[in-house]
């Protein structure tokens, strides 16, 4: 995930009493045979958002088109810890032989629940956080189902960001889901940090070698 300082400019873009609209249950045939289709969560837990993040869960699920393109919301975000869902649709499926969802989905998910929750610590707009090195261990195939990803920070310092996160088929626990839920994914990402402080020294360290050409 690549995200910066514009959380503040997209509170516009998302309207106020917007309708998350959602697919009806529906049954699709593919090369593989039937692939359930739509059966998105019809009574998913209300979110749960400290007010304080309002300005980035905006940035998060409109500020970034394939976010928003994916239907990505986000379900919970606090202080070093966020719940990132990804409606189902059939469009998502990448084999269609069990049926099961695309590890690219996934993956995506993952990181990008990462990188939300590192930003619950990064309290300048100016701050930054970019992705340099992603695990992800598929644990068992999933369709059907919304997808749901609990992220928290591990460790947080000065240059480097460390989140642990695990994928859900419906709501985990941390909304309420089943005790037993079934782990689907886990991951773990490394995000680099570039603070205010730091963007303003690079570019002057840019400017300076201009001088020099």
């Amino acid at each position: 995930m690549v995200a910066g300082g514009g959380a503040g400019v997209v509170l516009g873009l998302v309207r106020a009493g917007q309708v998350r609209h959602e697919q009806g249950p529906s049954l699709a045939v593919g090369a593989g045979g039937p692939i359930l289709a739509g059966m998105s969560d019809s009574a998913r837990p209300s979110p749960q958002i400290d007010r304080r993040y309002a300005p980035l869960v905006q940035f998060i699920e409109q500020g970034i088109p394939f976010n928003a393109h994916l239907g990505l919301t986000v379900e919970l975000l606090d202080d070093g810890r966020a719940v990132l869902r990804v409606p189902w649709a059939q469009h998502l499926v990448g084999d269609v032989f069990r049926p099961s969802v695309h590890g690219g989905v996934t993956s995506m998910l993952i990181d990008t629940a990462g990188g939300c929750c590192c930003f619950t610590r990064l309290m300048d707009p100016a701050d930054r956080a970019s992705t340099v090195d992603l695990r992800v261990d598929y644990l068992r195939p999933m369709a059907g189902k919304d997808l749901y990803c609990e992220a928290e920070v591990i460790r947080l310092g000065n240059k480097v960001a460390v989140c642990g996160m695990e994928v859900y088929g419906g709501p985990g626990p941390w909304l309420g889901g089943p005790a037993d839920s079934k782990v689907i994914a886990t991951g773990r990402a490394v995000y680099n940090i570039l603070r205010k402080g730091d963007s303003l020294a690079a570019l002057q360290a840019i400017d300076g070698l201009g001088g020099h050409s």
